[in-house]
């Protein structure tokens, strides 16, 4: 029988390294060290018991029995601390610090039962075998021991009981549930029944803890979504990842980050994905939309952000993968072509197919936009009698007041719409407004006398009613040729005269 007991003893021993080995394989994860612990608390004992039925010596046998009490007593609170881990809690504050305190009078008790006799009654002068150790009378300090062991080990699987009550995905649980009940209904009257009458050679409390420890094992670690989270999404990643990653539940718990992306942006550490991607958009732009980053010079990495939901099949739950590729060169290579594309050559001021571009914007957004029309009086004169360069000079002149009058005027667009035809489009105005930017056009052209300045006809035009935006730039260039007819044609005589010139129209 003993020999049994034996062999029971060496194949939980065996069984016990199991969960060591496979959750030290994880250790780059912060999840589970209360579980952690609690495994290495019972493979500890494991060694103890291995140790204390193979060696002879009697002083090394006796306190391997003493210490095995200690451990047995950590082990009971480090199964609190491991369901308060499994289901997202701290443990009350004050209690780790009153269990150090404990352990340490726990410790020296232990340690000194060869002169008090606490724990059990039998000194080491009185050992003379194992036997004389495992069968020795228990002392007061061992029933204090065992009240506040079994306790902690009561607590902590009525916590983890209650729990599955409440949490989601507890149907995914019944099978482990079934064995906890078994393990308190069949194991624990055994243990209970050797305490009162000592007659087992191996310590079923030992046998207890490491069937405890594998069931735990599976339920808080095998069985906990955040593990298989990680095991799917590493899957999901093999299939998605380009660079950068972040692993989360669908509540926004980060499970995971590529340590590239730590380490490129010098992160810190965070639980909450919501402030972790604010400290990110810190040092780089994210989008998922190019449009919304057009035409924005940031001095940052640009990253585009992909998030993907994947369900776990074991669980009422999702997991969330942030995927963030490093498109800066494409960015800015768009940002490039956009400008081009939108851009004057001649000039650097916005074109027509600019102007096509935010025509529905001007009509959906903005009821109250307003258009100014100008033009250049007599450029075709300058041109046919001076030369183009004199007329391109003339356009770069009238460019530099635009952009001076712009300086003013800030939320202005300045679009070179034809030749010599030029338009100013003011999102949010009023009539006040396009007259007096009108005026400061007019009077920044000015010079002292006729021929040295920049003669120029205007219009502009006011949304009124919602009309579409032809409606008002319909309005705005019939203003401009009312004033053109005026202006120009006694530009031009003007023009005539002073350089003896007949025949040239505008």
């Amino acid at each position: 029988m003993i020999d049994l007991q034996l062999a029971i003893l060496y194949f939980f021993a065996f069984i016990s390294l199991i969960p060591i080995i496979e959750i030290n394989a994880d250790m780059h994860r912060s999840h589970f060290k209360e579980l952690k612990s609690f495994m290495l608390l019972v493979f500890a004992w494991s060694v103890i018991m291995v140790l204390k039925y193979s060696l002879t010596s009697l002083t090394v046998l006796y306190y391997l029995h003493m210490i095995s009490y200690t451990l047995v007593f950590m082990m009971a609170f480090y199964v609190i601390r491991s369901v308060y881990e499994f289901y997202e809690k701290n443990v009350p504050k004050g209690v780790s610090k009153g269990m150090l305190i404990v352990f340490i009078i726990h410790a020296t008790l232990v340690l000194t039962n060869n002169q008090t006799e606490g724990f059990i009654q039998v000194t080491l002068n009185d050992v003379t075998s194992l036997d004389s150790i495992i069968y020795a009378d228990i002392g007061p300090i061992m029933v204090v021991h065992l009240l506040i062991a079994y306790g902690f080990l009561f607590y902590g699987i009525g916590y983890l009981l209650y729990g599955f009550f409440v949490r989601p995905y507890k149907k995914s649980y019944q099978r482990p549930v079934i064995i906890m009940i078994a393990l308190i209904v069949v194991i624990l009257p055994v243990n209970l029944w050797n305490i009162i009458t000592g007659s087992m050679y191996v310590d079923p409390t030992y046998l207890s803890a490491v069937f405890f420890s594998i069931i735990l094992y599976y339920i808080v670690y095998k069985g906990n979504f955040i593990v298989s989270l990680s095991s799917e999404g590493r899957k999901k990643l093999l299939e998605n990842m380009r660079e950068h990653y972040i692993l989360c539940t669908d509540t926004g718990k980060i499970i995971e980050v590529s340590p590239s992306l730590m380490k490129r942006f010098n992160l810190l550490p965070l639980d909450d994905i919501r402030p972790f991607i604010e400290s990110i958009k810190k040092h780089a732009v994210l989008y998922d939309d190019i449009d919304k980053v057009k035409n924005k010079s940031i001095d940052k990495p640009y990253l585009f952000t992909i998030r993907k939901h994947f369900p776990l099949n074991r669980f009422n739950v999702q997991g969330v993968l942030h995927l963030f590729y490093d498109e800066t060169k494409f960015v800015k290579l768009v940002d490039t072509l956009e400008k081009m594309q939108n851009k004057d050559y001649m000039t650097g001021l916005l074109n027509r197919n600019y102007l096509e571009t935010i025509i529905n914007d001007l009509e959906v957004n903005h009821p109250s936009f307003g258009i100014i029309l100008t033009d250049l009086n007599a450029l075709k004169f300058l041109n046919d009698t001076f030369g183009h360069k004199r007329g391109d000079e003339q356009i770069l002149a009238y460019r530099d007041v635009l952009l001076n009058v712009k300086k003013r005027y800030p939320d202005v667009d300045i679009i070179r719409s034809g030749g010599d035809e030029f338009t100013l489009l003011i999102k949010d105005a009023n009539e006040n407004l396009l007259n007096q930017m009108s005026k400061d056009i007019e009077n920044t052209c000015q010079r002292s006398k006729l021929e040295s300045h920049i003669a120029i006809s205007l219009g502009y035009a006011l949304r009124e009613n919602n009309e579409s935006f032809d409606n008002v730039n319909h309005k705005a260039d019939k203003a401009l040729y009312e004033m053109k007819e005026e202006k120009s044609e006694r530009y031009h005589q003007y023009l005539r005269q002073k350089h003896h010139i007949k025949g040239h129209k505008s």
